[in-house]
């Protein structure tokens, strides 16, 4: 049986995509690189990576921020992708130990279709990775000139966590969301990806609808927020604008299903009963 030249190169490609092992330290990396390659490449990963369901098969070397060397080196992986260790001399120790690390920058909506295709790169999936960038940045595009026509936009209030209160400040990731979904970001006044706030400061400003994006103790965010001395007044609590129990996993992170956490808050700021 006779086997065209282009054959060869794809079986080629294909034992050698095989023959990488990459060990991913975050989930944004692990949905991008199983957005590119399934899950043919991946040697490891974090407990916090938990999408796509196939990766329960992939071996743990630790948490977020915190892999463990010791496993790391049993793998004896092709490269580590990483955006954010704990103690950042680890990259150091590993680099030490001749292992190839690479840190992805993935924390901005454009760092995504960038960190796709140097992932794709990285890992022998360089078309693969090229395409769902430029599918990603296109959608991007789309939606950022449907934003531009927006003239009328709901004050929007994000709360990430309640104890302390910390929300989304100008150009994080979550302002850039909010504002292609159709919102304004209250916390745009403040230059920081996430800060503390003082629930008098969310008051002061009034939004019209609150995301709440974390699981209170009763399982319900809005019951902490509207059991607020004087939040009962502020608008989104009066109109009933509160919206919790969203999947973080779309809203939250900068990977390659970012597209549909933009929508879910789009589609929730059209439902708001806005006055």
């Amino acid at each position: 049986m006779l086997i065209s030249c282009s054959q060869q190169k794809d079986n080629i490609a294909h034992t050698e995509s095989r023959s990488v092992k990459v060990i991913s330290l975050a989930p944004s990396i692990t949905e991008i690189v199983c957005a590119i390659s399934g899950t043919n490449v991946l040697a490891g990963r974090t407990s916090a990576c938990d999408y796509p369901p196939e990766i329960k098969y992939i071996p743990i070397i630790g948490g977020f921020g915190t892999p463990s060397l010791e496993a790391i080196l049993k793998i004896e992986p092709s490269v580590i992708l990483a955006t954010d260790l704990a103690d950042p001399s680890i990259a150091h120790q590993m680099t030490a130990l001749g292992l190839h690390y690479e840190h992805i920058n993935c924390k901005k909506l454009d760092d995504i279709p960038f960190a796709i295709e140097l992932i794709g790169q990285l890992i022998g999936y360089e078309a693969q990775g090229k395409e769902l960038a430029e599918n990603i940045r296109a959608e991007i595009t789309t939606l950022r000139a449907r934003a531009e026509t927006i003239t009328n936009r709901p004050l929007v209030y994000a709360e990430i966590w309640h104890d302390p209160i910390m929300t989304a400040g100008k150009g994080s990731f979550l302002s850039d969301i909010i504002h292609l979904a159709g919102g304004k970001n209250i916390g745009d006044d403040i230059e920081k990806d996430f800060f503390q706030i003082d629930p008098e400061w969310v008051i002061s400003r009034n939004p019209d609808i609150i995301f709440c994006f974390y699981m209170s103790k009763d399982g319900s965010a809005r019951s902490t927020i509207a059991a607020r001395p004087g939040w009962k007044n502020v608008k989104a609590v009066s109109s009933s604008n509160v919206f919790d129990g969203l999947d973080n996993n779309l809203v939250l992170r900068p990977g390659p299903r970012v597209i549909e956490g933009i929508k879910i808050i789009m589609q929730k700021i059209q439902s708001a009963n806005v006055k």
